[in-house]
């Protein structure tokens, strides 16, 4: 998002692919700027130090289980590896070592096992490689007050006190949060007519801070096949145009509407972030009892909106959304499955343009509530969930269970509606969340048909 993932590899084959026919490639590596060698199980502290350094630097790597001369930087002179039972230790002073710098820079590892006759790593020994992107939420301070940086060939961390390069380490985090405000912030172009319409705005990432090096490896022709994947674990969201843009790729689900008009729109972001954007199903409040024809709670609503005496305005149909966010995320998370990234991800929702409307969900905890409290009348003409243009909901990339795809975009769904004011109890949702999203996938299987056969 902010920064390119990695401008160094002393591999040549790609971070996923490597395994112990690769170390020998290390034989010509220098410590310095991108590289560290360690001996031995680190401490936390001096753990943090490294991780830290690189991630106020340009990233880099640290191998531990490598000898090298005292003395300075240098060529490693063997590879006598970390014993495989210590291995866990080493992983355990990493995680405590990142806990003691503030922001905590993000790292991933790999455990090389041998034997490998090339470079002497024995049978019974691993290497721990460890790689750092340079860090998006820069200046990262050590615990100890200090702030770290890697410094030509020098094989330490080294104590950085120039003023400029501390405020160029500010100005690389404002820069990085810059860029996602600009992405959640930004104006979408509509059409004069489609001015008034009530669109929702879908930001996913899986790299909020732009410092994990997320990269999107698909080229147009893949992007394509996987978007226009109609299964169902891929969100059952089938795709038909297809064109490029600006470092993203954009998919639009057309079919027999008007392709001028405000449509379902995908755009992908080669560093793995996506926007989402649709037009959610409204009518006016007085075509809402016909509107709503099929919904359980359909005839009790229209009875509190005759006593409230709301005669004007709009009727906004919740559980088309409920659907749409589910297979959103649904398909969000396949495009990562499919692409091998495997961080967790995150999004948030704005939609636009519902000033003066009615939000409306199908459950009876919903009909309870505006009985208690009466109709809620949007008084904003913009809404955002969270409402901070920095927050973000977790989404969680690998579920393990059905049930958590099941509840895909559940927290997307409960955060906008409280947004737009029908605020209920999670337990209210989860109680019929299959249902509701099922009831509006059905009901906008059925408006689509009804528009269909007007045009007809």
């Amino acid at each position: 998002m902010a920064l390119p993932p990695f401008v160094y590899s002393p591999f040549v084959r790609d971070w996923d692919q490597l395994d112990n026919t690769d170390i020998k490639q290390l034989k010509d590596a220098s410590e310095g700027w991108n590289i560290e060698y360690k001996r031995d199980v680190p401490k936390a502290e001096a753990a943090g130090k490294s991780l830290s350094s690189f991630a106020n630097s340009y990233g880099g790597w640290l191998f531990y289980g490598v000898e090298t001369p005292s003395g300075g930087a240098s060529m490693p002179t063997s590879f006598p590896g970390i014993d495989n039972l210590a291995v866990p230790s080493v992983l355990e002073m990493l995680q405590r070592g990142a806990v003691l710098v503030r922001p905590h820079p993000f790292f991933e590892h790999k455990i090389i096992t041998g034997p490998d006759v090339v470079t002497g790593l024995p049978a019974d020994k691993s290497l721990v490689v460890v790689r750092v992107p340079p860090g998006a939420q820069a200046p990262y301070i050590h615990n100890n007050g200090r702030i770290y940086r890697r410094i030509a060939d020098s094989s330490e961390p080294t104590h950085e006190t120039d003023r400029h390069i501390l405020d160029l380490l500010w100005q690389r985090s404002n820069d990085a949060r810059n860029q996602w405000r600009d992405i959640v912030t930004q104006e979408f172009v509509v059409s004069r007519d489609e001015e008034r319409q009530p669109t929702v705005h879908v930001f996913l990432t899986c790299d909020p801070h732009g410092d994990r090096g997320a990269e999107l490896p698909l080229n147009f022709d893949a992007f394509v096949d996987l978007m226009r994947e109609p299964r169902k674990d891929s969100g059952g969201l089938p795709f038909d145009n297809f064109f490029t843009a600006p470092y993203s790729f954009v998919a639009r689900q057309v079919a027999k509407n008007d392709p001028y008009n405000l449509l379902l729109t995908w755009r992908q972001r080669l560093d793995g972030t996506a926007v989402v954007s649709f037009p959610l199903a409204w009518s006016s409040v007085g075509e809402a009892q016909t509107w709503l024809e099929g919904y359980t709670q359909a005839a009790r609503f229209h009875q509190l909106l005759d006593s409230s005496g709301l005669t004007k305005g709009r009727i906004l149909d919740l559980c088309t959304l409920a659907h749409l966010l589910t297979s959103i995320v649904d398909r969000y998370r396949f495009l990562l499955r499919e692409a091998n990234i495997k961080f967790d991800f995150y999004g948030c929702t704005r939609i636009d343009h519902v000033w003066r409307s009615v939000p409306f969900i199908d459950v009876p905890e919903y009909s309870e509530l505006l009985e208690k409290y009466g109709i809620p009348l949007i008084q904003h003409e913009a809404v955002r969930s969270p409402e901070s243009v920095d927050g973000l909901w977790n989404l969680e990339n690998w579920p393990t269970e059905y049930l958590d795809r099941f509840l895909s975009g559940f927290d997307l769904f409960s955060g906008a509606a409280a947004s737009l004011g029908a605020w209920l109890e999670p337990k209210a949702l989860l109680k019929d969340w299959s249902g509701l999203s099922s009831r509006g996938q059905d009901r906008m299987v059925e408006r689509t048909s009804r528009s269909l056969d007007r045009r007809r």
